[in-house]
C-alpha cells in the first residue's frame, strides 16, 4: 500500500515527490517505474498516450522488518504514471499499483500567482 501520495490522481507544481509505502512482508523487492506520455497520429487524429518504456526506474531493493519503504521521485512536467511493483523473493511480481501525477508548469504557477479577482457588482432588474 502507498501511505503518500494518498490519492491516484494529483497535481503539484513540484518536480520531485516523496512516495512513501508498506509492503505486506519482509523481503518484498520494490521496484518503481514512472512514464511519461507521447502524442501518436492514427488515422489522421492526434492521441496523447503513455510510453512503453519508463522514463525513471528505481530499484528499492528489499524492505526490512518494518516492511515500509519510500523513494523521492523525479516528475517531468506533464502526466507521469508512476507503477510500483511487489516482487517476492523467487522473483515474481506478486502485485503493482499505478497512480497519477500531473505536474504543471512553471507558467501555470504564475498565472495563478497572477490572477486578479476584482470585486463583484449586482445588477438588478
Amino acid at each position: 500500500r502507498i501511505t503518500q501520495p494518498n490519492k491516484i490522481n494529483m497535481t503539484t507544481f513540484e518536480s520531485k515527490i516523496n512516495l512513501m509505502g508498506e509492503a505486506s512482508s519482509q523481503g518484498t523487492e520494490i521496484t518503481i517505474e514512472i512514464y511519461n506520455t507521447k502524442t501518436i497520429t492514427k488515422a489522421g487524429k492526434s492521441e496523447t498516450v503513455f510510453k512503453s518504456e519508463p522514463t525513471y526506474t528505481y530499484k528499492l531493493g528489499k524492505v526490512g522488518t518494518t516492511c515500509t519503504f519510500n523513494q523521492i521521485l523525479d516528475l517531468v512536467v506533464g502526466d507521469n504514471k508512476i507503477v510500483v511493483k511487489y516482487t517476492d523473493a523467487t522473483g515474481k511480481v506478486n502485485d503493482e499499483m499505478a497512480f497519477y501525477i500531473t505536474r504543471e508548469s512553471e507558467e501555470s504557477k504564475q498565472q495563478i500567482k497572477n490572477y486578479v479577482v476584482f470585486q463583484s457588482v449586482k445588477i438588478s432588474q
